[in-house]
């Protein structure tokens, strides 16, 4: 018989220490950890920590998570993501630091790739994507994963292999070159150019509904995890810009029109999403406001002359079970002769029950637009949670975030790619109804109490936390964690 006489590899002794280590052992140091912060910090000391944790997560003391975190891109070659969460006030209010702790994507390192983009998340579950073109959904907390059909098999994609067999880049058929080879794409191009999204539409039952939306096209595409291709899906209207599920099983979707269409969606994808009903949210073109020299006027915004009123627009979900529409509203500044684009205020609107069944958006209620909550929009994801922490004692309720406010960060679609950003910080302004009609663009009598307006949401604008470097793609997201599998 044989024996063995070479000394082990660092990798074979780290992959034997990891496998053996008794399940009475491992609860025991899961049952030490207090947070999940310590969980993650434990799990990503190195990979046979992570190996052995894997799974582990849910033998966590359950604690609610009152402030989403905030995910990062720090790293340009890896998928390394760094949580980050406010502090209640009025700590957080003067720019203190919060938590932070490293997030690692399990199965990075054994999946084919060289780095994983976040094109989506919902529900504690992210959508992912890798530069060869494998897609799948994730729970970082838990290392539950699923596979989802390849980029490649989106309609009007497909892929460059190289000598090696690997996807060396993506062809693209946009609307001037259907039928014919395409237009070729990185895979940093793709996402950032080409796919606007992924949104989750529906997860359990054993796997997750993902759908993918293109940024300059008004098909989108849907496909359950486990399925080989994508499906193509028209909406007859628009270019959707905003795509959620609702708690009453329904799909809702954001156009650039100013629509909001609902959905009745078969989360199995047997057969194609219809569309039930659409009406007219947001009544205006874009619109934002411009200063130069002191003097500011209201112009509209009409870019090829197409109207642009559902972009920058975010559907958030609450837990008291409403659906509020956020739409953001830029101001301009002429600064030595280039214009500087941020964040002015926000609109709110919230979806109840109309007459006959129909849906009806209203604009405002008697305790704000929000009411008690506070929102968090991103580019990948947008959420509603209360904002005061009534666990211990409903009648000593006290202020975690401030109500009737939007967190967010700045966002735009002129990305400067894989680059660091040194400054970068979370915002909050208060809910505000702007007059952005084209009444109101034009109307002399009014220039004085839209300057009035400026400067009031100008005021009500401050920074919550200053973030330093981090990485400006892909786009920062909030994210709230989940132990639930699929």
């Amino acid at each position: 018989m044989a024996t063995e006489t070479g000394k082990r590899t660092p990798e074979e002794e780290e992959r034997d220490w990891a496998r053996d280590m008794p399940d009475d052992l491992v609860a025991h140091i899961v049952g030490r950890l207090t947070s999940l912060v310590d969980f993650l910090n434990c799990r990503n000391a190195c990979l046979p920590w992570e190996r052995a944790l894997r799974g582990e997560a849910r033998r966590l003391p359950a604690t609610k998570e009152r402030v989403p975190w905030l995910l990062l891109a720090v790293e340009a070659e890896q998928s390394y993501l760094r949580r980050l969460t406010p502090l209640p006030p009025p700590a957080c209010w003067a720019g203190a630091g919060g938590e932070v702790a490293a997030v690692q994507l399990p199965g990075r390192h054994v999946r084919r790739g060289r780095r994983e983009i976040c094109l989506g998340s919902s529900r504690g579950w992210l959508v992912t994507a890798n530069d060869f073109g494998y897609a799948r959904v994730i729970n970082p907390l838990t290392g539950a994963t699923a596979p989802l059909p390849p980029l490649w098999t989106l309609p009007y994609l497909d892929a460059v292999h190289s000598y090696d067999a690997c996807v060396q880049s993506f062809l693209y058929q946009d609307e001037h070159h259907r039928g014919a080879r395409g237009v070729p794409f990185s895979f940093d191009g793709l996402c950032d150019l080409v796919l606007l999204k992924a949104v989750v539409v529906d997860i359990g039952g054993g796997g997750a509904t993902v759908a993918i939306l293109y940024r300059k096209q008004r098909e989108f595409a849907i496909a359950r995890t486990g399925q080989r291709s994508w499906t193509l899906v028209q909406n007859h209207l628009d270019t959707i810009v905003e795509m959620k599920r609702h708690d009453d099983g329904d799909l809702y979707t954001v156009h650039l029109s100013g629509n909001v269409a609902r959905w009745r969606i078969d989360c199995v994808v047997t057969k194609s999403p219809l569309i039930l009903e659409f009406t007219r949210v947001i009544d205006s073109s874009y619109h934002y406001a411009v200063k130069d020299n002191g003097m500011m006027s209201r112009v509209e915004h009409d870019q090829h002359n197409t109207d642009r009123a559902g972009e920058c627009s975010y559907l958030a979900g609450a837990p008291t079970g409403e659906l509020y529409l956020l739409k953001r509203v830029y101001k301009h500044k002429l600064v030595g002769g280039q214009t500087q684009r941020s964040t002015a205020a926000f609109n709110a609107w919230f979806l109840r029950p109309g007459r006959g069944g129909g849906m009806e958006w209203v604009r405002s209620r008697r305790d704000g637009a929000l009411g008690d909550l506070a929102a968090f929009v991103s580019y990948t994801g947008s959420m509603c949670v209360h904002a005061w922490d009534d666990t211990d004692d409903s009648k000593n309720k006290k202020e975690v975030l401030k109500s009737n406010s939007v967190y967010f960060t700045e966002e735009s679609v002129d990305y400067l790619g894989a680059a660091m950003v040194d400054h970068f910080a979370v915002r909050r302004t208060d809910v505000v109804e702007v007059r952005t009609t084209a009444a109101a663009a034009t109307a002399n009598h009014e220039m004085d109490g839209a300057r009035k307006e400026e400067e009031e949401m100008e005021k009500k604008s401050i920074r919550v936390k200053q973030l330093g470097r981090c990485m400006n793609w892909p786009p920062p997201f909030w994210f709230v964690p989940s132990l639930e599998g699929l």
